[in-house]
């Protein structure tokens, strides 16, 4: 899995990280571009357009660079005239507007697009998206924390986010994993995500999730299972493993039982129907 963050000349991982997002400043980023991708030879380099129009400078420059295999470009799907020329140039790009269904993967394949970021119910079914990307030769983008919702109704802990201790996991099925906020933010991000441990609250490197689970009394099953479930329990099927999880995680933190911080969900076997799991897990202290 790489990681991706947006250019700061303050960040602690400018020169280390897999991918840095620049910004696109029309009359200066024309000129500076190339001599930004040599500065950073060793990582890709991603322009982030948005609404705004490519200018006919910034397609020459584009078209000009001397190696673009490690260059991208993202704009906003309602940007016409990028959706016009920037396929043209044979570069990679895509659409920051993410997927939210297995249409729109296939509408942003026949379009051009070489990834996509996932949405709503797709960072449920993971498998199955990445198994669809690979067939389309397409890539995989997240946002650590947030995907974007086809409604407002869900439960914070029913909302799409990966912890910390799931990396390894969602790495078989994320290609890029992208970090936002303050700088001095990104930075915590970037060194726990890259350690695969937090001890502490969730909600304090995840805003979204508003409940106290502490990362150091989840256990591990959590990710697994979230990774596959299709949010059934939002389509009238019954499903509590969220609440059991975190009323567990409520009880474990009481007695002090930490999870050990070397079994991660990647390790844990494949789930059982979510009956054994309740009756396996839930508490009697």
């Amino acid at each position: 899995m790489n990681y991706c963050i947006r250019f700061n000349k303050d960040s602690k991982y400018l020169n280390t990280i897999e991918e840095l997002v620049i910004d696109f400043t029309p009359g200066r980023s024309e000129m500076l571009l190339q001599s930004f991708i040599d500065m950073h030879a060793d990582q890709r380099v991603t322009m982030d357009i948005g609404t705004i129009e490519p200018s006919k400078e910034l397609i020459a420059a584009v078209a000009n660079l001397r190696d673009s295999s490690k260059f991208a470009m993202r704009f906003d799907k309602k940007n016409a005239a990028a959706l016009e020329a920037i396929p043209k140039l044979g570069i990679n790009w895509y659409f920051t507007n993410p997927a939210l269904t297995y249409d729109d993967i296939f509408t942003y394949k026949n379009l051009g697009a070489s990834e996509f970021f996932i949405g709503a119910q797709l960072g449920f079914d993971l498998p199955h998206c990445k198994a669809i990307a690979d067939s389309l030769g397409m890539e995989v983008r997240s946002v650590y924390a947030y995907a974007v919702e086809t409604t407002s109704i869900y439960k914070n802990y029913w909302q799409y986010f990966i912890r910390p201790e799931d990396v390894t996991l969602y790495a078989h099925y994320i290609d890029t994993i992208e970090f936002y906020g303050e700088p001095h933010m990104v930075n915590v991000l970037v060194k726990t995500y890259k350690a695969e441990k937090w001890n502490g609250p969730l909600n304090e490197i995840i805003p979204i999730v508003e409940k106290t689970y502490d990362s150091r009394f989840i256990i591990p099953h959590w990710g697994r299972r979230r990774i596959s479930c299709n949010r059934k329990c939002m389509y009238g099927e019954s499903c509590s493993m969220c609440e059991t999880i975190y009323n567990l995680s409520q009880s474990l933190e009481k007695a002090n039982i930490i999870i050990p911080p070397n079994i991660r969900a990647a390790e844990v076997p494949e789930i059982a129907p979510i009956e054994e799991i309740e009756s396996e897990i839930k508490p009697n202290f």
